[in-house]
């Protein structure tokens, strides 16, 4: 062993100096020889040396910016033997004490490897660091021990590396809430407004969480507001960074409602300042956000507008012209028998057709009205002839009379008279007529000889 190899040269040198001693002092001359102690001095950080170098580094997933705290270091037995029990050694943190047991107890820092001097070549170390559980550190490959020989041509470098998994982290001082307001008119029965929470994934899409709404209910004062507290609070996020997410409203079918388009968003800061096992809510940012210690209240606010229904009338008339049309058809008819009779028929027809056709045309309503009017007059004359005196063909008078009412039927009389002298030429006429427009007119003739 080293320690044991040096007290023998120490021997080795006294003897020879008395020697050295005897001989000069049996010559001309008496020298005195002085030198300072030599001293190892190790700086840390800089060159490392030692007979054993232990290094340890750590793995985590906060990329290569992040920067380890100065407090998280690792603890370590280092085992040299019984031989060892109570030796100090020098090391790159000063000088260190083995207990009775040979055992050194070291702490050593990520990226600060640890340097011991004065162990004897060819002695077995064991190093194993000592787990601690719930923080976060677990070594890699389940190595937490390792063996090596000193050796004196070169460093026994025993790295250790330990991969850092932080617990999740859930936001449940994190509440979200909204509120609704309606602007124009009062709330009524069947008002619903929905709302939707989404958050922004790693591709920017928007993903859909949950959503809520608001009905209205007069027995219920807080019936406008929404909460989205616990979709929030159960998340567990297991990555350090930002998480961003909005809250919009729905374009519901109220009819005159003019629905809030604004997406209302915040962000949610996730990190790891301490590295001490598990990741916290470092921020919370959000135009409508209110926060106190540890606790993120974000109240947003949504306001529709009622706008009443704007009229504009149009009317437009169009005017068609009223067409009248009017038939009339007169018969006549006339027959007379030399033979003491004669039979004389007056017929006469008018037929009125009228027709009027109005059109009215208007926004929004459009009416369209047709009138069809028919008048038909049909008025027959009844002729009565009557011979008196002697049966001579020539010797006829006639007197024609034709009567008139205004009744649904209307009948025509005429009498035909002849006074004095059966001269053939001496006829006296009278004829009066009047006629009534009516729906029928019937006539009736009676011939009748004496």
């Amino acid at each position: 062993m080293k320690r044991f190899k040096k007290s023998k040269l120490l021997a080795l040198s006294v003897s020879l100096c008395c020697l050295v001693n005897m001989a000069v002092q049996s010559s001309l001359a008496y020298i005195v020889a002085t030198t300072e102690p030599a001293a190892n001095t190790f700086v840390p950080f800089q060159n490392v040396e030692g007979d054993l170098i232990l290094s340890k580094s750590v793995d985590h997933p906060f990329g290569a910016d992040y920067v380890i705290p100065e407090n998280i270091g690792f603890d370590f037995e280092i085992r040299l033997g019984a031989a060892y029990a109570g030796y100090t050694l020098t090391s790159t943190q000063g000088d260190i004490t083995a207990d009775k047991n040979g055992i050194l107890s070291v702490h050593v820092k990520p990226g600060v490897p640890l340097g011991i001097e004065g162990i004897d070549e060819g002695t077995e170390v064991t190093i194993t660091e000592i787990q601690k559980d719930g923080d976060g550190f677990e070594v890699m490959d389940g190595t937490a021990s390792m063996k090596v020989t000193i050796d004196s041509e070169e460093k026994a470098i025993t790295p250790f590396i330990n991969v850092y998994t932080p617990a999740p982290v859930s936001p449940e001082q994190v509440t979200l809430t909204g509120r609704k307001i309606l602007e124009g008119r009062n709330w009524q029965d069947g008002d619903r407004f929905c709302f939707l929470l989404e958050r922004q994934d790693a591709d920017g899409n928007w993903i859909t969480m949950g959503t809520k709404e608001v009905t209205y209910d007069a027995a219920n004062a807080d019936f406008d507001i929404f909460d989205f507290s616990s979709l929030i609070q159960n998340m567990e996020f297991t990555e350090i960074g930002t998480y961003s997410f909005r809250v919009t409203e729905e374009n519901g079918s109220l009819e005159n409602m003019v629905y809030d388009t604004s997406e209302k968003t915040f962000d949610i800061v996730v990190y790891d300042a301490d590295m001490d096992g598990c990741l916290e809510i470092q921020e919370v940012t959000s135009a409508s956000l209110e926060a106190s210690t540890g606790v993120y209240s974000i109240d947003l606010t949504f306001t529709n507008a009622y706008n009443e229904a704007t009229t504009t009338t149009t009317t437009t008339t169009t005017t068609t012209p009223t067409t009248t049309t009017i038939t009339s058809t007169t018969i006549t008819e006339s027959a007379t028998t030399s033979a003491a009779t004669a039979i004389s028929t007056m017929a006469t027809t008018t037929k009125s057709t009228t027709t009027a056709e109005t059109t009215t045309t208007s926004k929004p309503v459009t009416t369209t009205t047709s009138t069809t009017a028919m008048t038909e007059r049909t008025t027959t004359g009844t002729t009565t002839v009557s011979t008196i005196g002697p049966t001579t063909p020539t010797q006829t008078s006639t007197t024609t009379s034709t009567t008139a009412t205004t009744e649904r039927t209307t009948t025509g009389t005429t009498t035909v008279s002849t006074i004095g002298p059966t001269t053939p030429t001496q006829t006296s006429t009278t004829t009066s007529t009047t006629a009534t427009t009516e729906r029928t007119t019937t006539g009736t003739t009676t011939v009748s000889t004496i």
